[in-house]
Protein backbone atom coordinates (compact mmCIF):
# COMPACT_ATOMS: atom_id res chain seq x y z
CA UNK A 1 0.00 0.00 0.00
CA UNK A 2 1.64 3.65 -1.26
CA UNK A 3 0.15 5.25 1.66
CA UNK A 4 1.27 3.04 4.61
CA UNK A 5 4.77 3.01 3.03
CA UNK A 6 4.73 6.70 2.85
CA UNK A 7 3.97 7.34 6.63
CA UNK A 8 6.15 4.03 7.72
CA UNK A 9 9.11 6.15 5.93
CA UNK A 10 8.22 9.37 7.57
CA UNK A 11 8.80 7.56 10.30
CA UNK A 12 12.27 6.21 9.39
CA UNK A 13 11.75 2.60 8.52
CA UNK A 14 13.35 0.89 5.68
CA UNK A 15 10.53 0.03 3.18
CA UNK A 16 9.82 -2.56 0.35
CA UNK A 17 7.03 -1.50 -1.66
CA UNK A 18 5.50 -4.45 -3.59
CA UNK A 19 3.02 -5.02 -6.52
CA UNK A 20 -0.21 -6.28 -5.47
CA UNK A 21 -0.25 -8.83 -8.51
CA UNK A 22 0.22 -12.58 -8.62
CA UNK A 23 -1.26 -12.68 -5.06
CA UNK A 24 -4.69 -14.39 -4.54
CA UNK A 25 -7.60 -13.38 -2.31
CA UNK A 26 -10.97 -15.22 -3.51
CA UNK A 27 -13.44 -12.94 -4.69
CA UNK A 28 -11.13 -9.87 -5.49
CA UNK A 29 -8.80 -9.35 -8.63
CA UNK A 30 -5.98 -9.03 -6.36
CA UNK A 31 -4.59 -9.13 -2.69
CA UNK A 32 -2.64 -7.23 -0.24
CA UNK A 33 1.25 -8.48 0.82
CA UNK A 34 0.60 -7.92 4.44
CA UNK A 35 -2.32 -10.29 4.73
CA UNK A 36 0.00 -13.51 3.01
CA UNK A 37 1.58 -14.28 6.22
CA UNK A 38 3.34 -13.42 9.58
CA UNK A 39 6.77 -13.00 11.63
CA UNK A 40 7.45 -15.14 14.46
CA UNK A 41 9.23 -14.10 17.76
CA UNK A 42 12.45 -15.11 16.57
CA UNK A 43 12.38 -12.93 13.22
CA UNK A 44 11.16 -15.80 10.65
CA UNK A 45 8.45 -14.73 8.19
CA UNK A 46 6.41 -17.24 7.09
CA UNK A 47 4.63 -16.46 3.81
CA UNK A 48 1.32 -18.32 2.69
CA UNK A 49 2.91 -19.43 -0.73
CA UNK A 50 5.81 -19.00 -2.41
CA UNK A 51 7.51 -15.31 -3.06
CA UNK A 52 9.55 -16.72 -5.80
CA UNK A 53 5.85 -16.07 -8.08
CA UNK A 54 5.76 -13.06 -7.47
CA UNK A 55 6.92 -10.22 -9.76
CA UNK A 56 8.94 -8.91 -7.14
CA UNK A 57 10.17 -12.29 -5.38
CA UNK A 58 13.70 -11.48 -6.06
CA UNK A 59 13.29 -7.51 -3.75
CA UNK A 60 11.50 -9.19 -1.21
CA UNK A 61 13.88 -12.53 -0.92
CA UNK A 62 17.04 -9.93 -0.56
CA UNK A 63 14.92 -7.04 1.58
CA UNK A 64 14.20 -9.72 4.60
CA UNK A 65 17.95 -11.22 3.82
CA UNK A 66 19.51 -7.59 4.10
CA UNK A 67 17.54 -7.43 7.74
CA UNK A 68 18.71 -10.66 8.90
CA UNK A 69 15.03 -12.43 8.79
CA UNK A 70 14.86 -16.00 7.68
CA UNK A 71 11.76 -16.47 5.46
CA UNK A 72 9.56 -19.48 5.44
CA UNK A 73 7.40 -20.26 2.47
CA UNK A 74 5.06 -23.08 0.91
CA UNK A 75 6.93 -23.72 -2.37
CA UNK A 76 5.51 -24.09 -5.48
CA UNK A 77 2.57 -22.69 -4.50
CA UNK A 78 0.89 -18.56 -5.58
CA UNK A 79 0.79 -16.66 -2.84
CA UNK A 80 -2.65 -16.09 -0.76
CA UNK A 81 -4.14 -13.78 1.23
CA UNK A 82 -5.46 -14.82 4.08
CA UNK A 83 -5.74 -11.73 5.70
CA UNK A 84 -3.08 -12.42 8.21
CA UNK A 85 -1.56 -15.42 9.62
CA UNK A 86 -1.45 -15.07 13.78
CA UNK A 87 1.02 -16.86 15.23
CA UNK A 88 1.15 -18.29 18.77
CA UNK A 89 3.93 -19.52 20.58
CA UNK A 90 3.54 -21.38 23.33
CA UNK A 91 6.19 -21.39 26.12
Amino acid sequence: DVKISEIAETYGLDVLLVSSENIILPGENKGFIGGCGGITSDGKVIVLGDVTTHPNGGEIKSFLSDHAMELVMADNLPIYDAGSLIILEIP
